[in-house]
């Protein structure tokens, strides 16, 4: 039986025979590709607005992760950020 922990709107899935926690990645995805939309479009409050929420997402995640490879994937969904925020500043 899989255990659902929603973290504001964020979604952990609880194996509790594996004792492992599984991170569902789709609305930090969503988010991202929102923001780089945004930045397509030359929305740069928008583009702004979305990588702040991405953000947000990410850093709640975190306290969630429990696992290299979940640790792994948000650290890029970080670096992507990053250079998304530096392609919006510039």
């Amino acid at each position: 039986m899989v255990r659902s922990l929603t973290v504001r709107k964020y979604c952990v899935n609880f194996e509790p025979k594996l004792n492992v926690m599984q991170i569902n990645f789709t609305e930090l995805k969503i988010t991202v590709q929102q923001a780089i939309d945004c930045l397509v479009q030359k929305d740069k409050e928008g583009t702004s607005a979305k990588l702040k929420e991405a953000g947000e997402i990410i850093n709640e995640l975190m306290d969630f992760a429990d696992n290299d490879d979940d640790l792994i994937e948000l650290s890029r969904y970080q670096v992507l950020l990053t250079q998304l925020e530096q392609k919006n500043a510039g």
